[in-house]
Order: C-alpha cells, then sequence, then structure tokens
C-alpha cells in the first residue's frame, strides 16, 4: 500500500514540476517574440491591402460614382462588426474562467 502512495505521490510531483518547468520555458520564449514589430508588420499589410481594394472600388465603373460616400462606411462598419464581435467574443471566452473582479469601494 505504501508503494502505491509513494508511486502516486512521486507521479504527481514530477508532473507537476514538469508542468511549471514547461510553463516557465514558454513563458520566456514568448517574452522574446517582438510584439511591436509584428504588429507594425501586419498593420502595414493590411494597410496595403485596404488600400488596393480601396483603389479597385473607387475606380470600378459600377461602384465609382457610390464607393466613397455610400458603400464604403458601410463596408467598413460590417467589417468592423464583424471583427469586433469576433475579438470580443473570442476574449470573453478566453477570460471566462478568470476570477470576477469585485468593484474598489
Amino acid at each position: 500500500m505504501l508503494e502505491i502512495v509513494t508511486s502516486f505521490a512521486l507521479k504527481y510531483a514530477l508532473e507537476l514540476a514538469f508542468g511549471t518547468a514547461s510553463a516557465a520555458i514558454i513563458t520566456w520564449i514568448l517574452k522574446k517574440i517582438p510584439t511591436a514589430k509584428a504588429r507594425q508588420w501586419i498593420y502595414t499589410v493590411f494597410f496595403k491591402i485596404g488600400v488596393k481594394i480601396s483603389a479597385f472600388f473607387a475606380h470600378w465603373k459600377f461602384t465609382k460614382s457610390i464607393w466613397n460616400n455610400s458603400l464604403e462606411p458601410w463596408a467598413i462598419g460590417f467589417v468592423d462588426m464583424i471583427f469586433g464581435a469576433i475579438i470580443s467574443g473570442l476574449f470573453d471566452g478566453l477570460r471566462s474562467d478568470n476570477e470576477k473582479e469585485t468593484p474598489a469601494k
């Protein structure tokens, strides 16, 4: 019986140690990623994509007269709503298991 308890405790201790060491290593690696540079690169790529889309619709004969005043604001609002809902839902889901903060009095 003592062997079973000992092996369980040893297994649990090794899993805990390995998990903690793994989390520390992964955190260290993630901190080395230059997030500001990555964000700037992603922003630049999508800015150029937006410029090309806007230029296409602003010069296309079917949308030329209504793109800037009607279609573009609607498209921006629609895309903003979709991605805003995706991001907000994702973040709320990620935070769902966190303890609720109590408001300061």
